[in-house]
């Protein structure tokens, strides 16, 4: 009796933790890769339209100047 209690608590238990700990790794891992991502698409982006603004920017001043 006590060694089969013993293996029914331990299956139990197993799958609990196995739950517990991919429910928490999987919001963790989530929570990261949403930052980081984020993040590295804050960056990308700032940088291309910061290209475009200063492309764009010197052609009309390059224009202006033409038609001073």
């Amino acid at each position: 009796m006590n060694i089969t209690m013993n293996i029914i608590m331990n299956i139990t238990m197993n799958i609990i933790m196995n739950i517990t700990m991919n429910i928490i790794m999987n919001i963790t891992m989530n929570i990261i890769m949403n930052i980081t991502m984020n993040i590295t698409m804050n960056i990308t982006m700032n940088i291309i339209m910061n290209i475009i603004m200063n492309i764009i920017m010197n052609n009309v001043v390059a224009v202006m100047i033409q038609y001073k």
